[in-house]
């Protein structure tokens, strides 16, 4: 049935306390992934070197930590090994000290 209806809708109290989080602007600077897809090794090259410590987690498709580092400020490009996981879809998030964050797919083909 199309009745042409427009709905609307109203969270009352709804408060978002960092808009920067929510909006997705607090990110770190732009990395590249290559190759994209892997199969030895994929390497991580940032358009900036890093001005602070810089975590990083790459979790497999059901949520499993596969690998877990630190890069130091003064990184600029940093290269992880892949020829031990299965090819599949993984997906790598950094972290900074402030907050900043980033958020990539790496794909695995052996």
């Amino acid at each position: 049935m199309d009745s042409k209806k427009i709905l609307q809708s109203f969270i009352q109290g709804f408060n978002i306390t960092n808009p920067d989080l929510a909006l997705g602007t607090n990110e770190l600077a732009e990395v590249s992934l290559y190759p994209n897809p892997a199969n030895q090794q994929v390497t991580l090259e940032f358009s900036e070197v890093l001005t602070q410590e810089t975590n990083w987690v790459i979790y497999d498709q059901l949520g499993r930590e596969v690998y877990k580092g630190v890069m130091s400020p003064g990184t600029r490009t940093m290269t992880v090994q892949t020829a031990d996981v299965p090819s599949g879809l993984y997906f790598l998030h950094l972290y900074a000290e402030d907050r900043k964050r980033q958020t990539k797919r790496i794909i695995v083909v052996h």
